[in-house]
């Protein structure tokens, strides 16, 4: 006698379906994984700095330095700093500038330079860095591009020789 299986036998038990086996991942599958991550992170991190160089030590023996010590002031909020890279015309507004950002209650926060074009005596060094503030209507504290930014504030700041030194003229006011 046959089963509807083929077999001889008839009625036989059938065994029970076998469970897969979960078995943690190996070592090596992990490793992989976190290298993969690390990797990953590394090329993010080279891109960030072959896109944007960190801001030279602040001078005024170039636009690059001298928009580096104008940003520098108001990022530490320091109104004598601000004053001494702003070109003489804009000295007096200084003080209006750093108020209006306490208004705001904005601030800036990781400063790079992405280009400098630069003539004889006038240059436009074009920026990048965070503006954080708190937007109207209690919404959260937050911190964005400074071109995506509400505040009206430039990505590109024009700075003029003058006698050999180098000052910044575009007033970085927010709205």
């Amino acid at each position: 006698m046959t089963d509807p299986t083929g077999t001889p036998g008839g009625n036989r038990p059938q065994s029970p379906p076998t469970i897969p086996v979960l078995r943690p991942r190996s070592r090596r599958s992990q490793n992989r994984f976190t290298l993969l991550l690390i990797g990953a992170l590394a090329l993010l991190i080279l891109i960030r700095v072959v896109g944007a160089h960190p801001l030279p030590k602040p001078s005024h023996l170039s636009p690059a330095a001298a928009v580096a010590g104008y940003l520098t002031g108001l990022e530490h909020r320091d109104l004598g700093e601000v004053r001494g890279y702003l070109a003489p015309a804009q000295r007096p507004q200084a003080s209006s500038l750093l108020q209006g950002f306490a208004r705001q209650r904005a601030s800036i926060a990781a400063p790079a330079l992405t280009e400098i074009t630069q003539t004889h005596s006038r240059a436009t060094v074009t920026i990048s860095l965070q503006v954080c503030y708190q937007p109207p209507g209690g919404k959260p504290y937050t911190c964005e591009p400074v071109g995506h930014a509400p505040l009206g504030l430039p990505e590109q700041i024009a700075c003029v020789e003058l006698d050999g030194s180098w000052y910044a003229t575009t007033l970085f006011k927010p709205n």
